[in-house]
């Protein structure tokens, strides 16, 4: 489960005296902030798409060898 929620819709509400705009799939808030507390339909958990590992890393590691293996002159 995330602990970083995405505003699933756009609103405008109260917080701190005044008025403030959210705006859908733009404002963000970590779990236990005031808003998500406040306004806990307005949020949702955010999806990662891509997480550590999943990519496939773009370079040679120190001393690690890549690419083709050359022929040898005969």
């Amino acid at each position: 489960m995330s602990d970083i929620y995405v505003a699933r819709e756009n609103a405008i509400v109260q917080y701190d005296n005044a008025p403030l705009k959210i705006t859908k799939g733009v404002h963000r808030v970590r779990a236990g902030h005031d808003l998500l507390d406040l306004y806990p339909d307005l949020f949702e958990p955010i999806t990662v798409h891509f997480d550590i590992g999943d990519t496939e890393q773009a370079t040679a590691r120190p001393g690690e060898r890549r690419g083709r293996k050359r022929k040898t002159d005969e």
